[in-house]
């Protein structure tokens, strides 16, 4: 049934706080709007389209700010009615009518999310949470294929930070796009809608010493510990009668790239990932010019977009203190086409036939996981020009494990891995060095404090702050490139013919 909804819309230039978080006012001070989603049992619950630090850096603001209305507008309620309190009144195309979603608990792994469950047609909200709130195993095919997780809602616990979480949207998108973080932005839940998430994980769980367990049952003791008003500051505002999170874009069609990561022991697995083969590429001291120099795009694009991803990923682990990053790192295949007059290989929509083509590889394959070699057979089937080819693109989509200067130790650090790195995309580096330039000169810091709740000492201050790990990054890339042994040379661009030529060359200051 389509929600009955009412639409409110007010702008105003001077803010009116909602209510505070952790001492920063959840108002249009640090973002475009707040949308506020009034539903069920006469309770509010709001969530934040967030200004953008430097709108002209963000390669895919449009989508970006699509996709952030869309999830601005999940109500958890048929009768929402929705509320906007925007900076500059008509400069969004914002959300006109709220959209029911049905919310599960997530039974996964370690984080005890919320999963904000697209309702099925012809289904009530009600039957959907009866129905598909389970293990995902125990659930029949047909309610499998019916399950369909849209966002994801996280806030400050276990290994958790909301600021975290906002972080890595914003700063993937300031690097040129990093990671393809999907969108994410802060939202807040009625506590006692979240008590009912609870009891749901442990109806499904019990009290077991499995961890999303243990992670559940300690989300329920901090639950209770609000409602008697001692509410964690980090997860509740309102005299605890609200949570607060990270609302993210649920990433669809990813696998594990178990490839990047490798495979044994959880406690030494950043050790572990520095001697795998795809970063021990991108610690080779050789020249890229000279292997791919005059080579076919065939030939070399699928190790070097491997190569950017690998080691834009390490920068950005980096600089966040991105602690939960090996074991959990995704990939999609997609198609990279060289433009018909030549340049750099660019992004575009698979078709339906090479979805079809692609699936029926897999499912001969009898796996859900495709290699190189099978990408590059079917390549050059379905390209026998030579101009595009399928590749494994990079998704970072969990990053809230990072920032929280009380907890992070920085893994990517300890490891040395920038360190290592000797190859780097010279559009990656140059976005860096502007975006140090910003946090140095705390540019930067109004935006961390009010847009991505950063803590004063999340900021500046401890040794895994986000100025101490811009310094300690900005002092390694620059002296690496500055002796030569970091190369900016992933860049590689093409002839309209798909022969390989020298990326541009970059400046090291």
């Amino acid at each position: 049934m389509k929600p009955s909804v009412k639409v409110l819309v007010f702008g105003v230039q001077v803010a009116v706080p909602f209510f505070a978080i952790q001492g920063h006012a959840f108002t249009t001070s640090g973002n475009e709007a707040i949308v506020q989603l009034k539903g069920r049992n006469g309770r509010v619950e709001s969530c934040a389209i967030p200004v953008h630090f430097d709108e002209s850096r963000n390669l895919q603001l449009e989508k970006d700010r699509g996709d952030e209305a869309k999830l601005c507008r999940m109500a958890l309620s048929s009768d929402a009615t929705i509320a906007i309190q925007e900076k500059t009144p008509g400069k969004l195309k914002l959300p006109t009518e709220a959209k029911e979603f049905a919310v599960c608990p997530k039974l996964n792994s370690t984080n005890p999310g919320t999963n904000f469950i697209k309702i099925p047609k012809g289904w009530t909200r009600e039957q959907t949470e009866a129905t598909l709130c389970e293990k995902e195993s125990k659930l029949s095919a047909a309610n499998q294929d019916l399950l369909e997780v849209e966002a994801k809602f996280k806030s400050s616990i276990t290994c958790s930070y909301t600021p975290s979480a906002l972080a890595g949207y914003h700063v993937s998108r300031l690097l040129g796009g990093v990671g393809r973080v999907p969108v994410a932005v802060l939202r807040t839940m009625d506590r006692d809608h979240h008590m009912a998430v609870v009891e749901k994980a442990e109806s499904v769980l019990g009290h077991t010493s499995e961890i999303i367990s243990i992670a559940w049952q300690q989300f329920e003791k901090a639950d209770a510990a609000a409602a008697s008003g001692q509410g964690n500051s980090k997860i509740y505002a309102e005299n605890g009668s609200v949570l607060y999170g990270g609302l993210q874009k649920n990433l669809k069609g990813e696998e594990k790239y178990s490839e990047i990561s490798g495979g044994g022991s959880y406690d030494t697995r950043y050790e572990r990932f520095i001697v795998q083969p795809p970063f021990k590429r991108v610690a080779d001291e050789r020249s890229v010019d000279q292997a791919v120099i005059g080579k076919s795009f065939a030939e070399t694009y699928p190790t070097l977009n491997q190569m950017k991803d690998v080691s834009d990923m390490v920068l950005f682990d980096v600089l966040l203190s991105q602690d939960d990053r090996v074991g959990n790192i995704h990939y999609k295949v997609e198609v990279r086409e060289i433009p018909s007059s030549g340049g750099a290989p660019v992004a575009r929509k698979m078709s339906e036939t090479e979805e079809a083509e692609l699936d029926a590889v897999l499912k001969a394959a009898r796996t859900e996981k495709v290699t190189e070699s099978q990408l590059a057979q079917l390549s050059k089937r379905l390209f026998p020009a030579g101009n595009a080819i399928l590749v494994r693109a990079m998704y970072l989509k969990d990053n809230d494990c990072g920032v929280d200067v009380d907890k992070r130790e920085n893994k990517m650090r300890s490891v040395k891995a920038l360190e290592k790195v000797r190859h780097m995309s010279g559009e990656t580096y140059a976005r860096f060095l502007r975006l140090a330039d910003d946090v140095l000169s705390d540019r930067f810091k109004t935006f961390a404090q009010e847009t991505l709740l950063y803590r004063g000492k999340d900021y500046e201050g401890g040794s895994k702050s986000l100025k101490e790990n811009v310094k300690y990054a900005l002092n390694t890339l620059k002296g690496n490139c500055r002796s030569g042994a970091l190369k900016l040379d992933l860049d590689v661009t093409y002839s309209s013919s798909g022969v390989a030529q020298a990326a541009n060359p970059v400046a090291c200051e």
